[in-house]
C-alpha cells in the first residue's frame, strides 16, 4: 500500500513539478510588452527602442513598444504594476514616476511595493544653458549678477515638476535667490526661447544641449550631475563651480511588476549588462547624452530607495507639492 502511495506521490510529483519548471524555463515564448511613459521621440523612447532592439536579439523574443502618456507617467506605472508577473510587460521607466511625480500629486501604484528592479540603463545630467544677453562668464558671476538684478532673474524649464524644474529651483534656493519661473510645455520650446535671449537661461537635457557646445548666442556655465560630462569635460559640475553636493539628473531603468521572478530578473540584467559594455551601444549613448550604467540590480534598487527622500525634498524646496494635506 504504501508503495502504491509513494508510486502515485512520484506520479503527481512528475506530472506537476516539471509543469512549472517547463514553463519558466520556456521563457519567453511569446513577445513582450516594453512599456514606455512618455510619448515617441524623446530620450526615454529613444532608449527603450534600443534596448528593445538589443533584447529581441539576445533572448531572442518580439518586444512591442507601447507608449502610454499621462499623469507625467502614471498611466504607464499603474499599467506596469498591475500586470502579472511573467516577464512579459516589462516598463522602461523614468526617475521621475518614482521619485518625483510620487512627491508633487497622490499616486495610486507604491514605487517600492509594486515593481521588480531589474536594471538601471542610462543616466543623463543636464546643463545650465545661459543667453549670452546675461552679463556673466561662468556661474559665479551669473548668481552674482542676479543678486545684483532680481528682477531680470528667470529660468525657463520644461514643466512644472520637471528635472528642469527643479534642478534651477535648488540651484537659486542654494544661492538665496528669488528666480522666476517661466514653465514651458515640454524642454524643446523652453531651450528655444532661451536661445532667442527670451528667457535668460535654462537647465537644459544634456541631448539638447550637446548641439550647442560651440553656438555663440549661448554659454553652458555648468552641468547638474555630480561629475563632468564626457561629452562636454570642459564644463565644470554646480557641486565645485558652487555647492558642494549639487547633484540632479534623470535616469531610465528596466523594471517590471513586483514579484518578478529572479531567473528573469537575472536573465535580464545580464543581457542588459553586455548591451551596455557594447563599443556600438557606447559610441550612440555619448551621441545622446547618456551615460551607461554599469551598475547591477542592487544598486539599481539603492538608487530608486535613495531617489525617493532626496527629490521629495527638492520638490518642498521648490513649492511644488501639490498633495492635499
Amino acid at each position: 500500500m504504501s508503495s502504491r502511495r509513494g508510486f502515485l506521490a512520484l506520479a503527481l510529483g512528475v506530472a506537476l513539478v516539471p509543469t512549472g519548471a517547463f514553463a519558466q524555463d520556456a521563457w519567453p515564448s511569446r513577445s513582450i510588452k516594453l512599456i514606455v511613459p512618455f510619448a515617441a521621440g524623446g530620450n526615454t523612447d529613444t532608449v527603450a527602442r534600443l534596448t528593445a532592439e538589443r533584447l529581441s536579439k539576445a533572448l531572442p523574443a518580439t518586444f512591442v513598444i507601447e507608449n502610454i502618456t499621462g499623469g507625467g507617467g502614471q498611466q504607464a506605472a499603474n499599467t506596469t504594476a498591475k500586470a502579472a508577473p511573467d516577464g512579459y510587460t516589462l516598463f522602461v521607466v523614468a526617475s521621475p514616476q518614482f521619485a518625483i511625480v510620487p512627491a508633487m500629486q497622490t499616486v495610486t501604484y507604491d514605487p517600492l511595493k509594486d515593481f521588480t528592479p531589474i536594471k538601471n540603463i542610462a543616466f543623463n545630467g543636464f546643463v545650465l544653458m545661459v543667453h549670452k544677453s546675461v552679463p556673466a562668464n561662468d556661474l559665479k558671476e551669473l548668481l552674482a549678477w542676479g543678486k545684483s538684478n532680481p528682477d531680470k532673474l528667470a529660468y525657463a524649464s520644461g514643466g512644472v515638476g520637471s528635472v528642469s524644474h527643479l534642478s534651477s529651483a535648488l540651484l537659486f534656493a542654494k544661492a538665496g535667490l528669488a528666480a522666476k519661473h517661466v514653465v514651458y510645455r515640454g524642454g524643446a520650446p523652453a531651450n528655444v526661447d532661451v536661445l532667442a535671449g527670451h528667457v535668460p537661461m535654462v537647465f537644459s537635457n544634456m541631448s539638447d544641449a550637446l548641439p550647442h557646445t560651440k553656438n555663440p548666442d549661448v554659454r553652458l556655465f555648468a552641468v547638474s550631475s555630480a561629475r563632468r560630462a564626457a561629452q562636454m569635460p570642459n564644463v565644470g559640475t554646480v557641486g565645485e563651480l558652487a555647492f558642494p553636493g549639487f547633484e540632479t539628473g534623470a535616469w531610465n531603468g528596466l523594471v517590471g511588476p513586483a514579484n518578478l521572478p529572479a531567473s528573469i530578473v537575472a536573465r535580464l540584467e545580464k543581457e542588459l549588462s553586455a548591451f551596455l559594455k557594447d563599443t556600438a551601444t557606447q559610441s550612440k549613448f555619448a551621441e545622446l547624452g547618456l551615460e551607461p550604467d554599469h551598475g547591477d540590480t542592487s544598486e539599481f534598487s539603492k538608487q530608486i530607495k535613495t531617489d525617493i527622500p532626496a527629490w521629495a525634498e527638492i520638490v518642498k524646496l521648490a513649492g511644488a507639492g501639490q498633495k492635499a494635506p
